[in-house]
């Protein structure tokens, strides 16, 4: 979520409830980044608490590195996987 819309729909003076939605197509890029970026906003927040974490487990690791849109690196993906390098 963008934190700077949110931010202005938070604008001071306002007294009523703020409701914000996003609105993101299933299946595309935009879902992908979308995900990574509370991916990362996750690991922001555990690392400014000083908590520790071991959350990243290794497929989590691999899709947030492999592009699943090209069929070359879906082949790496799955041989990594299997604990073929």
């Amino acid at each position: 979520m963008d934190a700077q819309a949110t931010d202005r729909a938070h604008r001071i003076g306002q007294s009523r409830d703020v409701n914000v939605y996003q609105l993101v197509t299933k299946g595309t890029i935009e879902e992908r980044i979308v995900k990574r970026a509370q991916q990362k906003k996750t690991v922001q927040s555990t690392v400014y608490e000083g908590a520790s974490f071991n959350f990243f487990k290794k497929d989590m690791i691999i899709e947030l590195m492999v592009d699943e849109f090209h069929p070359k690196e879906q082949v790496w993906r799955k041989k990594w996987k299997k604990g073929k390098k």
